[in-house]
């Protein structure tokens, strides 16, 4: 008669001599509502640091900054380029008076003196404007200029093989509008001249010529020294070279090195230590002016420099003019630090004040998150252990002194002993498999088709005779343990352990297609761990451990059978019936040197596929209470 044991696992220890059990841990009598420290800590952080940042930055910064350093930039630059649209756009509006008499044929080359008289008429109104040049289609030009109040004109023919003059003629035409081109030399003048372009069409698309309108730098420069704006202002080229200067009379002007240098004087050329300052120094525009635009959409630019002797510091203004050229034009205000060095240094005392209060803040409120995260981790991190049933790998979660949080790890930590305990009788794997199943809360019954497994150890009753019922109870556990591992690893489920025997299936509650195949393969792998545990036991004189299996497929019905109290997943049917009188079969199979011995019905040998086992047919048998034949055939390994 076979003896019934409980599961194979050690019996668990008490509650009170597990130290990772409840009440094993000091207790906090005084704790605060985490409700209360978040609400209340949090929002007078956030208070303090708003009405902190908004008294030192809205009542210093705003007072100080924008006030002076807005308006001052806004208005001293934007007056700048004011001042410089005024001296050029009017060379625009005579340059289109010009290109419409020409279009219409009002004036033209083969009428020189009125051409001339009418270049005269806008030289006069324009007294910014150097010289007037005229160059038609067959390069016939006519040219007007002014010096010292002096105006000269004169008519010709332009030299066609002249490159410049070709390439101006052409590159306008091709652009199709009036456009400023960069400067070039005047050797005449020994002056710099920036062009108005002018490509003047007649009605019919036949081109007319070329209207040049040229501006003399000096004259340009004389025009800004008269602008009201405080500190020294300047028009740049690349940072590198100057386009307007108060001392732009006295540098001569000679050709460049290089045949792409442009025509102009570099910063170096001027003895000006202003100027050179702008080179170097610190740019500070993203301290508290980098919103601000200038001269139309143009971003300002602050920088600031100490300058040699006696380290006077200055502020300069950039921004950027992109109407007059081919690049944008750099517009600069050089103003003295006495001007802005007192809202600047109230804006740097408030800027560091403010950070120190928002850096204390921030510290404050990230150490107290990352407590509160860090007690919140380590639940996460055992609630996770427990989402795949490993309850001993969960960490025993610590006392805290807040309110919530203790009651919640004391819970926990209950819970998980309830679960150790709970472990021990429910199989692991059958329940992680329902959980993926996601059918936890309703009774199942279905029909299915499964492969089901009986194991049994033969002649136990005797090989138990004369053992303790520590030695019966060690034997079964390391029997089971080595037989369920087996089990599992081919994805079936050990459905109950009855006596010194296992029932196992496959099939449910996953389907599994090629169940016969796996369930062959767990019970050869059975019987290999068996003979090799057998060898061990030969070694160390204790008596062999042999092993009956049987297999069947077929239908059964599969859920959770029991009362409401209490129940079990498990199949029944038919097909459980028959693989247990196999398994009742193999008895007549086996010898003293057999250990292990493999039966199965037709049912699963024909779903298995050819070159796993081999297979015997021991012909159709009449199984013990039982009505017909089953075809029976044994299993062994392939050699």
């Amino acid at each position: 008669m076979k003896t019934s044991v409980m599961r194979g696992d050690p019996a668990p220890e008490s509650p009170a001599a597990r130290p990772d059990m409840v009440g094993s841990w000091p207790q906090r009598r005084f704790r605060l509502s985490i409700a209360m420290v978040l609400a209340v800590g949090f929002s007078v952080l956030t208070l303090v640091s708003a009405a902190t940042v908004w008294a030192i930055g809205i009542g210093s910064a705003g007072r100080n900054t924008f006030e002076l350093l807005t308006t001052l930039a806004a208005v001293s630059l934007e007056n700048l380029a004011e001042r410089t649209r005024q001296q050029l756009g009017p060379v625009e509006s005579q340059a289109d008076f010009i290109a419409e008499l020409i279009a219409s044929r009002a004036v033209t080359t083969d009428d020189p003196d009125r051409l001339i008289d009418t270049l005269r008429g806008a030289l006069a109104a324009t007294p910014q404007v150097t010289g007037v040049f005229f160059i038609d289609a067959t390069f016939n030009a006519v040219q007007v200029g002014q010096m010292d109040g002096h105006i000269s004109a004169g008519t010709g023919l332009a030299d066609a093989q002249d490159e410049v003059v070709r390439e101006a003629f052409n590159q306008s035409f091709a652009r199709g509008r009036p456009y400023w081109a960069d400067a070039i030399l005047s050797p005449a003048l020994g002056q710099s001249l920036i062009t108005l372009r002018y490509p003047v069409s007649h009605a019919d698309g036949a081109p007319a010529g070329l209207l040049v309108i040229a501006v003399s730098l000096q004259n340009l420069s004389d025009f800004l020294a008269d602008s009201p704006t405080p500190g020294n202002s300047y028009i740049l080229y690349d940072r590198d070279y100057v386009i307007a200067h108060e001392d732009m009379a006295g540098v001569s002007l000679e050709p460049g090195d290089r045949p792409d240098e442009p025509a102009l004087p570099g910063v170096e050329e001027f003895n000006d230590p202003v100027l050179a300052g702008l080179r170097g120094g610190e740019d500070i525009s993203d301290d508290f002016v980098n919103s601000l635009q200038i001269a139309g959409d143009a971003p300002l630019t602050v920088r600031t420099n100490e300058l040699p002797p006696d380290d006077t510091e200055y502020v300069y203004l950039i921004s950027s003019l992109d109407e007059f050229g081919a690049r944008p034009w750099e517009l600069v205000i050089a103003l003295p630090g006495d001007l802005v060095g007192e809202p600047v240094e109230r804006l740097i005392r408030a800027a560091g004040s403010s950070a120190i209060v928002i850096i204390v803040s921030v510290a404050i409120a990230f150490f107290a998150g990352k407590r509160l995260a860090g007690r919140i981790r380590t639940m996460a991190d055992a609630a996770r252990h427990l989402q795949s049933l490993d309850f001993a790998g969960v960490p025993p979660l610590p006392d805290s002194r807040l309110r919530e949080l203790a009651q919640a790890a004391s819970a926990f930590n209950t819970m998980v002993t309830g679960l150790r305990w709970f472990e021990t009788y429910v199989p692991k794997q059958l329940v992680l498999r329902l959980m993926r199943e996601g059918r936890y809360g309703r009774m199942l019954s279905e029909e299915r088709l499964v492969t089901v497994l009986f194991t049994d150890i033969c002649g136990f009753s005797r090989l138990s005779q004369d053992m303790s019922a520590g030695q019966t109870a060690e034997l079964l556990n390391g029997h089971f343990d080595l037989l369920s591992r087996c089990i599992e690893a081919e994805g079936g489920t050990v459905d109950k352990y009855i006596g010194d025997g296992i029932m196992a299936f496959w099939g449910a509650p996953e389907t599994q297609e090629d169940q016969a195949e796996r369930a062959v393969r767990a019970a050869l792998a059975i019987g290999r761990a068996v003979a090799e545990d057998n060898r061990k036991r030969e070694a160390e004189g204790a008596p062999k451990v042999r092993v009956r299996l049987a297999l069947h497929t077929g239908t059964v019905v599969v859920g959770n059978i029991g009362s409401a109290s209490r129940i079990n997943y498990t199949v029944v049917g038919d097909t459980v019936n028959v693989a247990s009188r196999l398994d009742d079969l193999g008895r007549e199979r086996t010898t003293a040197t057999t250990d292990w011995v493999l039966l199965a019905s037709a049912s699963t040998w024909s779903r298995v596929p050819d070159g796993l086992a081999i297979g015997t047919p021991i012909g159709a048998v009449e199984l013990r209470g039982r009505s017909g034949d089953v075809d029976v055939i044994q299993i062994t390994e392939l050699a």
